[in-house]
């Protein structure tokens, strides 16, 4: 996926590294971060916001991410919201949020790409009692399906 370079700079091994390894926010990307507007995602507001969310949440920025994601009336952003609890350690609101998000599309394509099925509900679970260690690929892939289908969907792809 070919995104603007503003996004692309901020989509690096070392975030994907550090994504949802710690709470604490990468202060060395915060300025490039508060830079960026809906407007660099396409016009379809819903979801250039979630991609503003998705940002956040990469570089651990967990409470810009969810003062986004629960503004966000739509399957992506209750997914953001979801995946944010899940990072703070609140597991029964992130399950919540999964609940909210229902069934859709990308869980199929989570599961595709990471070659294991992708049950949110049972992946909170596995995060809970095996850590990120454990999970930390499988998230990835989570976020980097989301974060596409919200780049397209908000008129950027």
């Amino acid at each position: 996926m070919k995104y603007p370079p503003n996004i692309q700079t901020l989509l690096t091994d070392e975030a994907f590294g550090q994504y949802a390894t710690t709470t604490s926010g990468n202060p060395k990307v915060l300025a490039d971060l508060q830079a960026i507007d809906a407007s660099t995602f396409g016009s379809n507001s819903e979801m250039a916001r979630a991609c503003l969310s998705g940002l956040w949440l990469l570089h651990n920025f967990l409470d810009q991410s969810h003062d986004i994601s629960q503004s966000l009336n739509t399957p992506a952003g209750s997914h953001w919201h979801a995946i944010m609890h899940r990072l703070e350690g609140d597991f029964s609101n992130s399950k919540y949020w999964y609940r909210r998000v229902g069934q859709w599309e990308l869980y199929d394509a989570i599961s595709e790409r990471s070659a294991e099925l992708f049950d949110p509900m049972q992946f909170v679970d596995q995060v809970k009692e095996d850590g990120t260690d454990a999970t930390h690929d499988i998230a990835v892939v989570e976020w980097q399906v989301l974060f596409e289908f919200c780049f397209e969907n908000a008129g950027g792809g």
